[in-house]
């Protein structure tokens, strides 16, 4: 019985050294070994469970992990067979920032091959409600028409369109543009033109959903044309007085309109009515537009007018008839017939040119022609200024003509 318990206890031995040596061995020839797996993409499990609380992720649009793995090495290095999931289950979740751990699985990897451990350990998100709004669309034109051509207005077919989206990204949603290239146009045009939402400096929103993507823009072109302005003027100044040097400022403005609106001569202003003034002065007009006829400045709709007011005197002086020369066929023989004792120059104009006229400096003749016999022939007065009016009395003189 001794015997048979000491072969017993021989063979255990026998066991555990042959264990011992086969652990020797393995660890020898095929150690353990930790590797560090890197950037193992993360699934999102459940996203439609957000999708129908009618919430978005803000961030993170994806995630990785990195994934520590011990095994044997020769388990280890068979590519293969190293297979790592890692996910995150979003369901349960709602608006705000939330950790959701990561879950890291290994997929029919070798026996003995464990996952050690993982960072990070979970993932932040940033999740938001999605809210509905509508925005106004304002039709932004780029560019310039040709030239002598401008700008009259503006229009889209829709006029606000709705948008959904993230909450902090609605909200920073002015307005829905529809940009529209007019460099060079010369005439009205629609087109189609994209939507596009902004913030208030004109800067493009991402992540919202517009209902509708486009518009029917029509851009209404203008001729312009520069023409000059005329003051229009009624009844006759008061009683010896005359109104000149009417001038308006500025004397041009320009128009714009369609077709041949813009062959007008010039822009009529309100009557300026002369019986009313008394002196030299200035006053503003109101301009008169034809129909469908604008000024391109909207405020110039009237224009300052200068005007001058003189006072009109009238004077007169005698005139000796040895004053007044015959001139004409110097071989003949003249001489008056029934000659006046003298004769009545009567001059009319404004007051500085009346008493300014030097009366010693006009000369007198009678122009006769080759004919023989008498002539009756007009008075004609030199060095009178063009600016006065003259008369004499008597118009004409009896001059007879003989060899």
């Amino acid at each position: 019985m001794k015997k048979k318990n000491n072969d017993i206890m021989v063979t255990i031995l026998a066991v555990i050294i042959a264990i011992l040596l086969r652990s020797y061995v393995v660890d020898k020839e095929n150690p353990e070994k930790t590797v560090e797996y890197k950037n193992i993409p993360v699934e999102f499990f459940n996203q439609s469970t957000l999708d129908r609380k009618n919430i978005s992720i803000m961030s993170p649009s994806s995630a990785t992990v990195n994934v520590k793995v011990s095994g044997r090495i020769r388990d280890i290095n068979s590519a293969d067979a190293i297979k790592i999931t890692a996910s995150v289950d979003l369901d349960g979740y709602s608006e705000g920032k939330v950790n959701v751990p990561i879950n890291v699985k290994l997929l029919g990897s070798p026996a003995g091959v464990r996952i050690v451990s993982h960072e990070p350990k979970s993932v932040l998100f940033d999740m938001e409600q999605n809210i509905v709004r509508s925005k106004p669309v304002v039709v932004s034109p780029v560019g310039e028409p040709a030239q002598g051509h401008i700008l009259k207005e503006s229009t889209s077919s829709i006029t606000m369109v709705t948008i959904n989206g993230p909450r902090s990204y609605v909200n920073q949603v002015a307005k829905i543009i529809a940009a529209v290239d007019i460099n060079g146009w010369k005439e009205t045009n629609t087109i189609t033109a994209e939507l596009i939402p902004v913030d208030e400096e004109g800067i493009t929103i991402n992540g919202v959903n517009l209902e509708v993507n486009r518009a029917d823009v029509t851009v209404s072109i203008d001729n312009v044309k520069g023409i000059p302005i005329a003051v229009e003027t009624i009844n006759r100044p008061g009683q010896n007085l005359v109104v000149s040097d009417i001038i308006a400022t500025p004397n041009l403005v320009e128009i714009s309109g369609q077709g041949e609106t813009t062959a007008l001569a010039a822009i009529k202003t309100a009557p300026l009515d002369l019986s009313t003034l008394t002196e030299s002065g200035e006053t503003t007009l109101k301009l008169i537009f034809p129909k469908d006829v604008e000024p391109v400045n909207p405020n110039h709709v009237s224009v300052k007018v200068k005007y001058k007011v003189e006072e009109v005197v009238s004077d007169s002086k005698s005139v000796q008839l040895e004053k007044v020369r015959i001139s004409g066929n110097a071989t003949r023989s003249t001489e008056w017939v029934n000659p006046p004792e003298g004769l009545e120059l009567s001059v009319r104009g404004l007051k500085k040119n009346v008493e300014t006229l030097d009366f010693s400096g006009l000369s007198f003749h009678v122009e006769i022609s080759d004919e023989l016999g008498e002539q009756d022939v007009p008075v004609i007065v030199d060095g009178m200024p063009d600016e006065i009016e003259w008369s004499i009395t008597p118009p004409n003189l009896k001059v007879l003509v003989s060899e």
